[in-house]
């Protein structure tokens, strides 16, 4: 994995992130979009938030920290997550 992305350290580097970041990003993304769209938008969002450092306020990242991802929930339960929670994985 680190050998493939070796060709984009120097980006990553003058953005001040790292490969661990960027998989990071990209594992909420992937579980919070259900299109290529979806996951463009959702990656601007958390990508502008990180840039003014705000909270991502991303449900799968607070079922994570909760010790919830995977279980089941409804769209009542999903709209109803707190994502204003501190956590470091908000």
């Amino acid at each position: 994995l680190f050998r493939s992305m070796s060709q984009y350290y120097d980006v990553l580097a003058s953005k001040n992130l790292t490969v661990h970041d960027v998989l990071t990003i990209a594992s909420l993304v992937e579980k919070e979009g259900s299109t290529d769209q979806d996951r463009k938008n959702i990656a601007s969002v958390f990508y502008n938030r990180l840039n003014q450092n705000m909270p991502l306020q991303s449900n799968i990242a607070i079922l994570y920290a909760q010790g919830k991802l995977g279980q089941k929930t409804t769209l009542a339960e999903d709209a109803a997550i707190d994502t204003n929670i501190d956590s470091p994985y908000n």
